[in-house]
C-alpha cells in the first residue's frame, strides 16, 4: 500500500483496486466465488490483448459473478496499459472523473494520477503531455474539493482526511514537474501541499530534497533526503548517503545516525499516571499490522509509543504480523488463530480489551494521532476492576518455556491464554519499519482449574510451524519469500497471560512477565 492515510470508508476501494492493478491474489475464503481463481490466473498473463479476452470470456461464462467489479477493473487496467500515448490514457481515464460519490470520487483523480505514472509506456510519454494533464487533475480535484454542495456529501467527522487526498494529488503533480526538472514549480506545489494541511510525509521530503538538489543546496536536500530514507522511499536512501559523503568526506556514522533515527520515535509520549487507587488491570492492547503495509506505520508507532508511556502491569501488548496488503515474514500459526478470532481483514487494526476496535493508521506524521487515541481509550479501562487477579512466572532451559500460572478464582465461560512474544526483531519491510515489538510467536490455553496451571512452549517446534506456515502461503500463492523471520531470539522472551470471556471476548484482566 501506498504510504499515506486512507480514510476508514476509502480504504477497501483503495485496497481492492491496488490488488487488481497490481495482480496480487484476490482474497480467498470459503465463500469465494468458483470464477475467484479464473480472475487471478488471468490477471498474471502478461499478454495484454490475451488477457483482456480471457477476462472477456470469465464475464461472459459469469453474468452473474459477485466479482463482475473486479473483472471490470481488470479489464480496464489492461486497457490502459496498452496505450502508446499519455492522451491516449487520458481519454480512457478522464470520463471515469465525474463518477463516484463521497471519498470514491476522491479515489478516481487519485488513481488516475497514479496509473499515469505506474504505466509501462511512461518513460516514453511525454513528459510535457504528462505534466499538462496532471495538472488538469488536479484543477479539476481542486474544484471539486472546494464545493461547498459536494463537501456536504462527505459525513462531517471524516472531511479533516480531504487534506490527505489532496496532499497525494499534488505529489503527483510534484513528481511530473520533476521529470522536467521544474524546482521553481516543485517547491511551489509543496507550499500548496503544506497549505492545504496535508502532513509533511516521507514524499514530501523526497520531493523537496530533489528541488533543493536540483537548485545545488545539498545541505538542505541532504536533511529532506533523510527524513525519506527512514521510511525507504524510493531512492532516498543511496541519495542521503551520497550527498553525507559529499558534505563530509566520508559515510563514518550515516548508519549509526539512520538506526538511531529509525529508534526513535517522530513524537514524544508523556508517561501514564495511574489512577488513585489503581486496582491491578492490566490492559491488553493488539495490533494486526504488516510489514508491506505503508498505513501501518502510523499505528506500529503508536504502539511504541505506548510502550514507552506505560510500565507493563498497567498495559500489556501484543502485535500480530498478517500478509496484508503483502506478504509477512513474520506470520505464524498463532497471528493467524488470532485474526480469525476477531476476523481481522484490513490492517492496521488494534483491539483493546477484546472489545474496542481502532482502524486505520497513516504515515510517520500520524503517529502521534494515533498514540493519543489509542492512550485516551487505555485510561479508561486502567481504572477499571479487573475481573480476576493473575499471578505468573516463566522459565526457560534450552529450547523449552515453561509458564506457570495462578489465578485467585476460576470464572466460568472464560479462556486463559498464553501468548509467548518476542519482545523485539529487526527487518525492514517496504513500509520503512525495522524494529518491531512484542511479536508474537506461540499462543497456548490454559485450564484455571487444573491443580498447577501451566503452559510449556518448544522454541524448535514454534519456528518448525512457523517456516511450515511460510511455506504453505508460499504454495498457495505462487510467491517466495526474500527473507523469513522464523527464528526466535531467546534472549528476547516474554509471557503475556490473559483471561477472556469466551461470549463477549471481553479480557478480565491480562498480565506480562520476562522469561527467565
Amino acid at each position: 500500500m501506498k504510504t499515506r492515510f486512507h480514510p476508514a470508508a476509502a480504504i477497501p476501494a483503495l485496497f481492492f483496486a491496488l490488488v487488481i492493478a497490481s495482480g496480487h491474489a484476490l482474497p480467498q475464503s470459503p465463500q469465494t466465488p468458483p470464477e475467484s481463481r479464473e480472475i487471478q490466473a488471468a490477471l498474471k498473463i502478461a499478454d495484454l490483448n490475451a488477457r483482456i479476452k480471457e477476462l472477456e470470456r470469465i464475464k461472459t461464462a459469469y453474468p452473474q459473478s459477485q466479482l463482475m467489479a473486479s473483472i471490470d477493473r481488470g479489464l480496464f487496467a489492461a486497457k490502459v496499459d496498452l496505450c502508446e500515448t499519455v492522451d491516449a490514457v487520458d481519454a480512457l481515464q478522464r470520463p471515469l472523473l465525474s463518477e463516484g460519490t463521497g471519498f470514491a470520487r476522491f479515489d478516481k483523480y487519485y488513481f488516475a494520477c497514479d496509473r499515469i505514472f505506474r504505466h509501462p509506456n511512461l518513460e516514453r510519454f511525454d513528459s510535457a503531455r504528462v505534466t499538462a494533464i496532471l495538472e488538469s487533475y488536479n484543477a479539476a480535484y481542486a474544484k471539486l474539493a472546494s464545493d461547498p454542495e459536494f463537501i456536504t456529501s462527505i459525513p462531517e467527522d471524516q472531511r479533516r482526511h480531504i487534506a490527505s487526498y489532496t496532499g497525494s494529488m499534488l505529489i503527483y503533480l510534484a513528481r511530473a514537474y520533476l521529470a522536467e526538472k521544474r524546482a521553481g514549480a516543485i517547491l511551489e506545489t509543496l507550499g500548496k501541499y503544506q497549505a492545504a494541511g496535508a502532513l509533511p510525509d516521507a514524499s514530501f521530503h523526497f520531493y523537496r530534497a530533489e528541488a533543493e538538489a536540483l537548485q545545488g543546496r545539498d545541505a538542505q536536500a541532504y536533511d529532506d533526503y533523510f527524513v525519506a530514507a527512514v521510511d525507504s522511499y524510493r531512492d532516498s536512501e543511496a541519495k542521503a548517503r551520497a550527498l553525507y559523503r559529499k558534505l563530509r568526506g566520508a559515510e563514518t556514522g550515516f548508519d549509526e545516525a539512520l538506526e538511531a533515527k529509525w529508534r526513535s520515535l517522530p513524537f514524544h509520549p508523556e508517561p501514564f499516571v495511574p489512577p488513585p487507587g489503581w486496582s491491578g488491570k492490566g490492559v491488553l492492547a493488539e495490533l494486526f499490522t504488516g510489514s508491506e503495509c505503508g498505513p501501518c506505520v502510523a499505528a506500529d508507532l503508536g504502539f511504541d509509543g505506548l510502550l514507552e508511556a506505560f510500565e507493563r502491569k498497567h498495559l500489556i501488548v501484543l502485535e500480530y504480523h498478517l500478509p496484508i496488503p503483502g506478504p509477512d515474514p513474520f506470520m505464524n500459526p498463532a497471528t493467524k488463530t488470532r485474526q480469525d478470532y476477531y476476523g481481522v481483514g484490513s490492517t492496521p487494526t488494534s483491539v483493546f480489551d477484546g472489545e474496542r476496535k481502532f482502524a486505520g493508521g497513516g504515515a510517520r506524521p500520524r503517529a502521534e494521532t494515533k498514540f493519543r487515541e489509542y492512550k485516551g481509550e487505555i485510561e479508561v479501562r486502567a481504572a477499571e476492576s479487573p475481573g480476576v487477579a493473575l499471578t505468573v512466572e516463566a522459565s526457560r532451559r534450552g529450547a523449552q518455556v515453561r509458564v506457570s500460572c495462578s489465578f485467585d478464582k476460576t470464572l466460568p465461560g472464560t479462556d486463559c491464554n498464553v501468548a509467548l512474544v518476542e519482545t523485539e526483531a529487526r527487518y525492514r519491510g517496504s513500509n520503512g519499519i525495522v524494529f518491531h515489538k512484542m511479536i508474537v510467536r506461540g499462543l497456548a490455553v490454559v485450564d484455571p482449574a487444573a491443580e498447577a496451571p501451566s503452559a510449556a512452549f518448544d522454541l524448535a517446534a514454534l519456528e518448525s510451524a512457523a517456516v511450515k506456515h511460510l511455506e504453505d502461503y508460499e504454495k498457495e500463492r505462487d510467491f517466495k519469500f526474500k527473507e523469513k523471520k522464523t527464528a526466535v531470539d531467546p534472549a528476547r522472551l516474554a509471557v503475556v497471560v490473559f483471561v477472556q470471556d469466551r461470549a463477549t471476548k471481553k479480557v478480565l484482566n491480562a498480565t506480562f512477565t520476562g522469561v527467565k
